[in-house]
């Protein structure tokens, strides 16, 4: 959807898909100026990549693969598996040359491995011909859009870094004025993805506006890898606003690594009001669970929140739960459980509401369990 002026209801569906991006607006140059994506309702969908399938991998001993799998021989060449089955103990030889498109084999087109057959990637002969892999969801310059109690699962480094939505303020080609404003993404289950998302007033050319980003009640785990959880890049030029950002019971889920959230920008003051309240952050073994690389604006916790709101409106940061921190290093009014003493129902069964013995039950800001409200009505849990 390059450009789609609603009202766009995608509602329902199972959006599945390898190469590029499963859903995406914006970007491409519109012959309109300053036309926007607008009004989009995007709802109840399954958005999935499968590694089985897509994930670019090279070869090895007595594995699964799915049919249409492209690895790699671990040297020059790309081959396509014809048939789903369990690799054998020893790399097959394969011929020199393509062969037809899969699944045709004849002659000596193809080789069998294990209970796998086997063919040269039919793509090209180059060994990193395979199907480039984005993030799940992402918006280009977009105004008024819902996306509410989808499941986000599966995506990892590969054409991009993996995360699972991108909420961009830009333009592809530096033409016209770009716009995020009025987007809330929540009540969403995300997992399996090497990071969680990135909010950026820059990328590709130039800078845009972002206002009125609203993230909630988003279920996040299972994370592959990635450096930052969550990135939030501020405008470059001057003067610089994103404003309007607001995290709000949301639950990551995620020990170890570089940390959850990254600022990013060209110095301080480059975020307005921003609201951080009533999340629960698994910070275990992070070397940065928050922190500022925005130009002079070094600096970790508190300390990066202070320098990249500075000048501007402040900031909320609230209702938190930071597991096991040292709170002096954080704003006033947060908890510091360790991850175990929180009193989720049943993390084995990724059921992350809080039970009723949880200390941590009403304790929110507003009132309500610090955390997603998994249980709400509608919340997509599966």
């Amino acid at each position: 959807m390059p450009n789609a002026v609603g009202p766009v209801l995608i509602t329902n569906n199972y959006l599945g898909g390898g190469s590029g991006e499963n859903i995406v607006t914006g970007g491409a140059e519109p012959n309109v100026p300053n036309l926007h994506a607008s009004d989009l309702t995007i709802t109840h969908n399954t958005i999935y990549k499968d590694p089985a399938l897509y994930k670019w991998e090279t070869w090895s001993a007595s594995t699964w693969v799915r049919a249409g799998k492209l690895i790699n021989n671990g040297t020059d060449k790309s081959w396509i598996a014809t048939s789903s089955g369990t690799t054998g103990t020893s790399q097959p030889t394969l011929p020199a040359n393509a062969c037809a498109a899969a699944p045709k084999c004849d002659g000596t087109c193809c080789v069998t491995d294990g209970t796998v057959v086997w063919q040269r990637n039919f793509l090209s002969s180059d060994w990193y011909d395979h199907w480039t892999v984005k993030n799940l969801f992402e918006l280009k310059s977009a105004e008024r859009v819902v996306a509410r109690w989808n499941l986000l699962d599966g995506s990892w480094s590969d054409g991009q870094d993996g995360s699972a939505f991108l909420l961009n303020s830009t333009k592809q080609s530096n033409i016209g004025q770009a716009l995020l404003q009025h987007i809330e993404f929540g009540d969403n289950v995300v997992r399996h993805t090497a990071a969680i998302g990135a909010v950026l007033s820059a990328q590709d050319y130039g800078d845009g506006d972002v206002d009125d980003v609203y993230l909630h009640d988003n279920l996040i785990y299972g994370f592959t890898g990635g450096w930052y959880a969550l990135t939030i890049r501020g405008r470059t030029n001057v003067p610089s606003y994103f404003t309007g950002l607001r995290v709000d019971h949301n639950t990551f889920e995620r020990a170890g690594g570089g940390g959850q959230i990254n600022f990013g920008a060209d110095g301080p003051g480059r975020f307005d009001g921003p609201s951080f309240t009533n999340n629960i952050f698994r910070i275990d073994g992070m070397l940065y669970p928050f922190i500022s690389q925005a130009g002079t604006c070094w600096g970790t916790d508190k300390t990066a929140l202070d320098c990249v709101t500075l000048g501007r409106g402040g900031y909320t940061f609230a209702g938190n739960i930071l597991t096991s921190e040292t709170l002096a290093t954080w704003p006033a009014r947060n908890f510091n459980p360790a991850w175990g003493s929180i009193g989720f129902t049943n993390v084995a069964t990724a059921d992350y509401s809080l039970a009723s013995s949880s200390p941590y039950k009403n304790a929110g800001t507003d009132g309500k369990d610090i955390g997603a409200d998994t249980r709400s009505e509608e919340h997509t849990s599966e």
